[in-house]
C-alpha cells in the first residue's frame, strides 16, 4: 500500500489541531451510556480521521461523477439509437 504524506512544519500542528477540531465540531466530552466522559478520540486523532474521510469523500465523489458521465454517454448512445430507427413516410 503506498503511503501519503503531508508535511507541516511542527509549529503550525496544534493551530491545525485545534481549527479542524473547531471546525468540525470536536467534543472533548461525550455521552456514553448516560455518562458524560472524556472522548478516548485525541484531537490528533481526530484531525486525522477528517483527513482520511475527506480524501474518501472525494474518491467517492469523483467515481461517482466518472460513473454518472458513462451512464450519460450510454443514455445518449442508447437513444441516438433508437431515434435512428425511426422513419417518417409524408405521402
Amino acid at each position: 500500500m503506498a503511503t501519503f504524506t503531508v508535511n507541516i512544519p511542527d509549529e503550525l500542528i496544534p493551530q491545525l489541531i485545534t481549527a479542524v477540531c473547531n471546525n468540525y465540531k470536536y467534543q472533548a466530552k461525550i455521552l456514553q451510556n448516560g455518562i458524560l466522559t472524556d472522548n478516548p478520540i485525541t484531537p490528533a486523532q481526530f484531525t486525522q480521521n477528517i483527513f482520511i474521510s475527506f480524501g474518501k469523500n472525494i474518491i467517492n465523489s469523483y467515481a461517482a461523477e466518472v460513473a454518472a458521465e458513462v451512464a450519460r454517454q450510454q443514455a445518449l448512445e442508447n437513444s441516438k439509437n433508437a431515434l435512428d430507427n425511426i422513419n417518417i413516410i409524408i405521402s
